[in-house]
């Protein structure tokens, strides 16, 4: 899978079907996700009920930018995130706006496309003779 998924020249060249594998993955994935749907949906009501979204898929996009799609710093920056969207709550006890959480996570993000930036693009001296 991973060779399908980084480069699929690669994995025809060793011999991999690459969009059998990628349909694999996205059926897995496709199923995973909407059973997770599922179960959070129906477990709160225990019915079908509009409006239960509160923009956990954005917090997925902002989690999977940060880490580069690894799977360990997914779980450490989405516990991170996850006690941030917590705490947002609890805060609002206090007379704090829950705002101040998605303040907390955008700043992570930018402050980390900032670095992924200055690694990718490193400024290089050129000397003239």
């Amino acid at each position: 899978m991973r060779i399908a998924g980084g480069s699929a020249m690669t994995a025809i060249y060793a011999g991999i079907n690459a969009k059998q594998k990628a349909f694999i993955a996205m059926l897995i994935g496709g199923g995973f996700a909407g059973l997770a749907g599922a179960i959070e949906l129906l477990s709160q009501t225990h019915r079908v009920s509009t409006g239960i979204s509160q923009g956990f898929g954005y917090t997925a996009i902002i989690v999977a930018a940060i880490t580069g799609m690894r799977p360990l710093g997914i779980f450490l920056v989405g516990s991170l995130f996850g006690a941030l969207s917590i705490g947002g709550s609890v805060i609002q006890t206090i007379g704090v706006s829950t705002y101040i959480a998605d303040i907390i996570q955008a700043s992570t993000l930018f402050g980390a496309l900032i670095i992924q930036f200055f690694f990718t693009y490193q400024i290089k001296r050129v000397e003239n003779d």
